[in-house]
């Protein structure tokens, strides 16, 4: 989250030359490049700090960056994975400036998309986290998803990270299989 004091340097990068950006330090000795490349990371989400060729873009973006409170990113529901970028008809979104609204709509459309996030709401509303995706055919799941899930075919795991969880899935008999897919389908348990 960008700091009181990056606002201050990100003022003054903006009134340099990029020559100056380049080659100048600020008054604690400290070049303007690194400013650069931290805040460019703080603001949208991602830097390429061996990416010579992208230096010009990353000043540009920061020089027409409008600084204002709905910058100011709220915290949400949904994040991406570390230096994600999705595209939403034409407009790039990050975790810079991805909405809760946009991301619920992103993943809506194609819930196997759920595997571009570290962390989204599941089904029940309540926050889940993931490190990698667990899949079962079309449907993805986070960990609490993958559990509840193999529960309601009675199917126990003392299994608790994406790999673990996706071994489970794969040494499924084929009548599980069957019967999680019917109740993936039609989106009810038996009783």
């Amino acid at each position: 989250m960008k700091q009181r004091k990056d606002d201050e340097i990100l003022k003054e990068i903006k009134s340099l030359d990029y020559q100056s950006i380049l080659k100048k330090a600020d008054s604690n000795n400290i070049p303007y490049l690194q400013h650069v490349y931290r805040l460019y990371e703080v603001i949208f989400g991602e830097v390429c700090n061996s990416c010579p060729s992208l230096i010009k873009g990353y000043i540009e973006n920061l020089k027409s960056y409008k600084m204002n409170k709905e910058n100011v990113k709220q915290e949400n529901n949904y994040q991406l994975k570390k230096g994600r970028v999705i595209r939403v008809g034409a407009k790039p979104y990050s975790n810079h400036n991805l909405t809760d609204e946009i991301a619920a709509k992103f993943i809506e459309e194609n819930p196997n998309r759920k595997q571009l996030f570290v962390k989204f709401p599941n089904e029940t509303g309540s926050e889940e986290k993931v490190d990698g995706v667990i899949s079962f055919n079309d449907h993805v799941f986070g960990i609490e998803g993958a559990k509840e899930a193999l529960k309601s075919i009675g199917v126990n795991t003392k299994a608790s990270t994406v790999e673990g969880l996706n071994k489970k899935f794969a040494a499924l008999s084929q009548e599980e299989a069957d019967k999680l897919t019917e109740l993936l389908e039609t989106g009810s348990e038996e009783e």
